[in-house]
């Protein structure tokens, strides 16, 4: 009955219960719930307010408000049509790109408004890392072992109408880009990875730490646990390092971004050459940041019951994330504050913040003896059974205790999400920045002194340079896979005399044969005007 019920259209079951869609081909959206989402090709559902989702049984449990053996019955019990998914196979990614006449655009988006380093934004533009195409956006090119696999494409220009007053820019990723993957640069020898949700939030974290060296930035598009494996075993493979300097989780300050840390942050693992330990570390963008007016309260309501403010803070933080409503950081993760089940149909709602910490402050009072903090038995779950210091919630109570006590907070107006948010802050007091003088990019795209690309294969490519001149060495040249690219016809044509034309990108062999071509009708028409003008003054 269970894989009977989980193959009912979702769109056909929704209809004939009354639930309004809207539809198009590929989706079909809640009118009531605008942020629900159904895949028809795939017959799931997400519904992003509640950061929930699933089939079929899942629907009919969410949203008619059934136990698990009342959705099955429910969905079996009446004709509904059958959802049908064929898989549709992807195809190899293409490089398509109509590139703009300069990068005015990209550099003003970038510079002006993301307020991004221009020796960065600059060194990017250069290694072919950055490129603005025929519409003005930002194309961020993927890049891994020499290819480009795919590529995000960031608009420029705020179109809320169209976008949207939250995201407000065009955000995409190019048709079949290689699956989790994203837009990542290799300073040096990556010792140490460092994870961001979108390409801007990357680059703001690396303006303000211009310093970084021998590390890898990546992009995930998104908080994706498959892209953080996929990255950290293609850097082991690719450079033979392992990053014993430490796994980096710069994701944003919200819930997603938490979980894909809670996820991590108890693993670990060890290099086998230097038996280092390989730890995962919260990264996360103003995660030890404290608004103003609720350490305001902690503090008064430390006070009041003679205890640490600490600990009122970090079961805010581990609750909702110092929330104002009572939905919780996850669900089954909320006590005192975070008491909104997700899978209720109802929305969050707003909740008396003081009231509930005061409440909290009332039933932990007896586990703290005025220096040290005895346990967190005031945790019970659902049969009134205390829950152990081993539950996710007390753990991570724990670790916000602790992390404020050993590593200090930052008082705020407003607590910042992103690393983009707090960059533009870090720059209302802006000083002269040093010049960053040698600025290098790993690159299989550009040669950047003296390092060895490794392939698959077991063959590898060797670049060298000397100033203004460079040359490469290749092992097994066949079976290589690397190229460059050019920033003009002059120089493309001086790299295929070097290299030859299987060294370079193919687009960029296409403009060079169309840059010839009209080279030569120009010498053409230059030299009939002459003739005729000869002929003239004859």
């Amino acid at each position: 009955m269970i894989k009977e019920a989980s193959k009912v259209d979702i769109i056909d079951y929704a209809r004939q219960h009354g639930y309004e869609l809207n539809l198009n081909n590929k989706y079909g959206t809640g009118v009531e719930h605008d942020s629900l989402v159904i895949n028809r090709e795939k017959n799931t559902f997400y519904w992003y307010s509640r950061d929930f989702g699933g089939g079929s049984i899942k629907f009919a449990e969410t949203f008619m408000d059934l136990s698990f053996q009342d959705a099955v019955r429910d969905l079996t019990g009446k004709e509904y049509q059958k959802a049908e998914y064929v898989e549709i196979p992807k195809e190899p990614f293409k490089f398509k790109h109509t590139p703009a006449w300069n990068t005015k655009k990209v550099e003003n988006y970038l510079i002006n408004q993301r307020k991004i380093d221009p020796e960065i934004v600059s060194s990017l533009i250069k290694t072919s890392y950055l490129k603005q195409n025929s519409y003005g956006d930002c194309v961020f090119t993927w890049n891994k072992t020499g290819r480009i696999v795919g590529a995000d494409e960031q608009g420029t220009v705020r179109d809320e109408a169209r976008f949207g007053n939250t995201r407000g820019t065009k955000k995409m990723i190019m048709k079949n880009s290689e699956s989790n993957y994203g837009f990542n640069v290799t300073l040096g020898t990556p010792k140490a990875l460092y994870f961001f949700e979108a390409p801007v939030d990357l680059l703001s974290y690396w303006s303000m730490n211009k310093e970084l060296k021998d590390c890898r930035l990546i992009s995930m598009n998104g908080a994706k646990e498959q892209t953080v494996v996929n990255f950290l075993n293609q850097t082991i493979a690719a450079h033979g390092v392992t990053p014993t300097d430490g796994i980096y989780l710069g994701v944003d300050n919200d819930f997603t971004g938490h979980k894909l840390m809670e996820k991590f942050r108890k693993i670990s693992f060890q290099d086998v050459e230097t038996k280092k330990d390989v730890k995962f570390k919260n990264l996360i963008a103003g995660d030890t940041q404290i608004n103003k007016h609720f350490f305001d309260m902690y503090q008064d309501l430390g006070t009041k019951h003679n205890l640490d403010w600490k600990i009122l803070a970090a079961i805010h933080k581990a609750e909702t994330n110092m929330g104002t409503t009572n939905e919780p950081f996850e669900k089954g993760m909320g006590y005192f504050l975070g008491t909104y089940e997700r899978n209720n149909k109802s929305k969050s709602v707003e909740i008396d913040v003081y009231d509930s910490l005061n409440k909290c402050a009332e039933a932990i009072k007896p586990f703290f003896d005025g220096e040290n903090y005895q346990g967190f038995k005031i945790y019970k779950d659902n049969e009134g059974k205390s829950i152990d210091s081993s539950s996710k919630l007390t753990e991570r109570v724990v670790y916000y205790f602790e992390k404020y006590s050993n590593e200090g907070y930052k008082l705020v107006d407003e607590v910042l999400k992103d690393w983009n948010d707090l960059l533009k802050d870090s720059m209302k007091n802006e000083k002269p920045t040093e010049k960053m003088e040698n600025l290098k990019i790993e690159s299989t795209m550009i040669p950047v002194k003296e390092v060895e690309y490794q392939h698959e294969n077991g063959t590898y490519l060797v670049f060298v340079t000397n100033d203004k001149k460079f040359q490469a060495e290749i092992k097994n040249k066949t079976e290589v896979v690397g190229f460059f690219e050019g920033d003009s016809p002059e120089e493309i044509e001086q790299l295929i005399k070097i290299y030859g034309y299987e060294s370079v990108e193919k687009n960029d062999v296409k403009e060079l044969d169309h840059f010839k071509q009209n080279k030569e009708k120009n010498v053409k028409s230059k030299n009939k005007e002459k003739l005729n003008t000869l002929q003239i003054e004859r």
